[in-house]
């Protein structure tokens, strides 16, 4: 028997995995890790402005071809896409490799 048999456990469920509890992770981070998501998410939030103004420049673009609406929309998606994934990008593009002494021990998985 599984816990989503009623579409009303299913909508809960997904209610629940929606909303979350923004910052809920921040307490398990360290002193630095809040300095560098904050960073990050800056450095993101600069990145998605220039996206926006592309997508802009394109939308001038596109709204003399046939079929703008299409061109547009398929444009802001894949801006939209990249641009979720900047402080992801940045932080793996900017922060150092791990010590390797701190896995010395350890089982790899």
């Amino acid at each position: 028997m599984t816990i989503t048999r009623t579409r009303a456990d299913r909508r809960r469920l997904a209610v629940a995995a929606v909303i979350g509890r923004p910052g809920s992770a921040a307490k398990d981070l360290d002193e630095r890790e809040p300095l560098l998501r904050n960073r990050a998410h800056y450095a993101a939030f600069q990145g998605i402005c220039v996206l926006m103004l592309v997508d802009l420049g394109y939308g001038f673009y596109a709204a003399g071809q046939p079929d703008s609406g299409s061109l547009l929309s398929a444009m802001t998606a894949a801006l939209f896409v990249f641009g979720t994934s900047l402080p992801a990008l940045w932080l793996a593009w900017r922060l150092p490799d791990d010590d390797p002494e701190d896995f010395e021990g350890v089982a790899p998985a």
